[in-house]
């Protein structure tokens, strides 16, 4: 199991690594709590809203980042 900080750090259960960022290309497990428009899965990591393409709600999905605009990132 993956958690983070309200500071976007994440911390990895067992090896807790404080000063590792959210960057593109990382890993993430995720739950798809809503739908966007365009039917993608919509899940959330510390306040960063995440579209995930297939996704459906109620969904637990490990997404890889592969886009991100502001505060929003696609994966």
């Amino acid at each position: 199991m993956i958690y983070y900080n309200r500071k976007r750090t994440l911390l990895k259960e067992g090896n807790l690594e404080e000063n590792m960022e959210i960057k593109l290309d990382e890993n993430f497990e995720i739950d798809i709590i809503d739908m966007g428009e365009n039917g993608e899965g919509i899940g959330k990591v510390d306040g960063f809203t995440i579209f995930v393409d297939g996704g459906i709600v109620g969904d637990k999905v490990r997404v890889k980042l592969i886009k991100k605009e502001k505060t929003l990132w696609y994966g």
